[in-house]
Formats: structure tokens, C-alpha cells, sequence
């Protein structure tokens, strides 16, 4: 696992097409945005599985150009 300190605004890049940025702060809750292409599934970790079809393929939707679940 790599651990790095970002601020307020600053972005992570993950393999130049993944980008993670910090966009509030409140107290010791951080919320973060994720631009991904949609070809990426992006969810929480503790929703991993929940949305699946019969066959236990991952279901998402899109929604104004994101993938949502």
C-alpha cells in the first residue's frame, strides 16, 4: 500500500487516467472525488459485490457520463 499526504484540491494519478482528488475535509472525515473512465468500476470498498446480476457480474448504470451503481 502506498500512504501519501495530499491537501485540500491536490489529486493522485493513477496510471494516467484514474485521478483521486480531495475536495473536503471535515474533521477526521475526508471526501474524495474519482475520475475514472467508465470502463473502471468505482465503489466503496464495503459495497464490493452488492450489486451483482444472477450470474455475479457487477451491475452498473450510467449516469450523466458516470458509472454509478
Amino acid at each position: 500500500m502506498l500512504i501519501l499526504t495530499r491537501g485540500l484540491g491536490e489529486d493522485v494519478l493513477i496510471d494516467h487516467r484514474i485521478r483521486v482528488r480531495v475536495v473536503a475535509v471535515f474533521g477526521q472525515q475526508v471526501r474524495i472525488g474519482v475520475c475514472a473512465p467508465a470502463s473502471v468500476p468505482v465503489d466503496h470498498d464495503e459495497l464490493d459485490g452488492e450489486y451483482r446480476d444472477a450470474a455475479g457480474y457487477p451491475v452498473f448504470s450510467r449516469v450523466e457520463g458516470e458509472v454509478r451503481p
